[in-house]
């Protein structure tokens, strides 16, 4: 599936899901994130989550592209925003973000798995 788009966003940031497992953070005026190559937020996760929790100010849709253990590719498309998502991410994965509606300079990126 190229492209997934949970629209089961929880209400409370965190809320039920569990210990953080891992967590990232981007500024986009030191890292700029394009439209053409992604910016690695996680070389490798640690643990295997379920739900992710995203912070974005950079006034753009993003996207969260997810390179599993075995090869295998997820997408998730994050809102102006962010939000909190049903998003299942293994062990040993590469976790990286992409602009899609344009790049980001300015504001941040902050990511907790759990």
């Amino acid at each position: 599936m190229k492209y997934l788009l949970l629209l089961l966003s929880l209400q409370a940031f965190g809320q039920g899901l569990g210990p953080n497992v891992s967590s990232a953070r981007n500024v986009y005026s030191t890292t700029n994130v394009g439209t053409s190559t992604p910016v690695t937020l996680i070389k490798l996760t640690q643990q295997r989550s379920t739900s992710i929790g995203i912070f974005d100010s950079s006034g753009n849709t993003m996207e969260l592209v997810v390179t599993g253990a075995g090869g295998g590719i997820d997408y998730l498309i994050i809102p102006p925003g962010g939000g909190t998502f049903l998003f299942p991410i293994g062990k040993g994965a590469l976790v990286q973000v992409l602009g899609v509606s344009g790049s980001a300079s300015a504001g941040e990126i902050d990511i907790n798995l759990f």
